[in-house]
């Protein structure tokens, strides 16, 4: 992509600081944004099952508890969270709670599908699963 494509999409990139014990993902959820973590550390959360179901306009949307998810993983400097769900449009697939204070990147969905080409994107979705840590992106 050339310079200006890139400098582009970093003016959308947003640097936030999170206290401790702020839920950044919830498990069911649409994604909204594509989120690195700049500094601190995370936990990764999975419910087993929904608590329950909540139909609206005909529409039964699965509800995940967070008091019920189990520890999975732990993310570091470097990783991004759920990075299947947001490049595929799914469902986020666990929760993300910070552990300590963190600085992290988010970009939006919306630009994030802007600035890649169709074929491009869909390379991306077809190998999310192998883009799980980006230590090499914040060296």
């Amino acid at each position: 992509y050339p310079a200006d494509a890139l400098s582009k999409l970093a003016t959308q990139l947003v640097l936030k600081r999170v206290d401790a014990g702020t839920v950044l993902v919830v498990q069911g959820t649409e994604p909204r944004e594509f989120v690195l973590l700049m500094r601190g550390q995370c936990e990764v959360r999975r419910s087993p099952e929904p608590s329950r179901y909540n139909k609206l306009d005909g529409v039964t949307t699965a509800i995940y508890e967070l008091e019920d998810a189990l520890h999975v993983g732990t993310l570091w400097r470097g990783d991004t969270f759920d990075p299947e769900s947001v490049l595929s449009g799914k469902e986020h697939t666990y929760f993300v709670i910070t552990k300590t204070m963190c600085d992290i990147l988010q970009l939006s969905t919306v630009e994030l599908t802007k600035f890649f080409d169709p074929p491009l994107m869909e390379k991306f979705k077809a190998r999310a699963p192998t883009f799980v840590s980006g230590e090499e992106l914040v060296k």
